[in-house]
């Protein structure tokens, strides 16, 4: 049963007790819930649509929310060619990258699946980029997160020593989103790990990359 939903609950995992599940909310809460109470809809979340805790956060379907504006740019990326980021993503070679049916189609099941954002530094993330944005492909990271696991995660040497691009880059001062910025620009991975933020020069350090 894990993954299913039941209301705005989503199964993650056993209970330690005998016929509950641990289950999280919509709105984040983390719970043991009765596995025949889920079954019979007796409940469908912790209580947060009833009592109005999600106002005004999650109100009039969460549209005021940080999570909706994700979810829609995230939709817009996909299939909105006016959108600039859309080459990269739906307008990518073969069909681009998608957003399943059911998620494309309804917030509350969205959210219900990736679940709140836990911080504003949180930005949504796919983690195999060869798929697209469906059920169990998707999580919260930070901008530093997300580069040690794209090409920042590269094993590089330098001053003999081997480590992840990303940790050389910090150690010379560049912040993760600084770093993944210059990749994208199309930087190769040494200028992007020892040039110093607005100290450019033709004859700045290069780095032999690990094959």
């Amino acid at each position: 049963m894990v993954g299913r939903r039941f209301g705005y609950w989503k199964v993650l995992s056993r209970a330690g007790r005998k016929g509950y599940l641990v289950c999280r909310c919509v709105c984040g809460v983390v719970r043991e819930v009765e596995v025949g109470s889920l079954r019979a809809g007796r409940s469908t979340s912790c209580r947060c649509m009833r009592v109005g805790k999600l106002a005004p956060r999650f109100k009039h379907g969460g549209r005021r929310s940080a999570e909706y504006r994700i979810w829609s740019n995230m939709k817009a990326r996909c299939y909105n060619p006016a959108n600039k980021t859309y080459p990269l993503y739906g307008g990518r070679g073969g069909r681009g990258v998608r957003v399943c049916a059911s998620w494309r189609n309804d917030f509350a099941l969205f959210l219900a699946d990736v679940g709140a954002r836990p911080s504003a530094a949180h930005s949504l993330d796919r983690i195999d980029n060869s798929k697209g944005y469906v059920s169990g492909n998707v999580r919260w990271t930070t901008a530093k997160e997300q580069a040690r696991n794209r090409r920042s995660a590269k094993i590089i040497e330098f001053n003999g020593e081997h480590a992840a691009a990303i940790v050389f880059a910090e150690r010379c001062g560049v912040k993760a989103s600084t770093f993944t910025a210059r990749l994208r620009a199309g930087w190769s991975v040494g200028d992007a790990v020892t040039t110093p933020v607005r100290e450019w020069s033709p004859g700045r350090t290069k780095v032999k990359v690990s094959t």
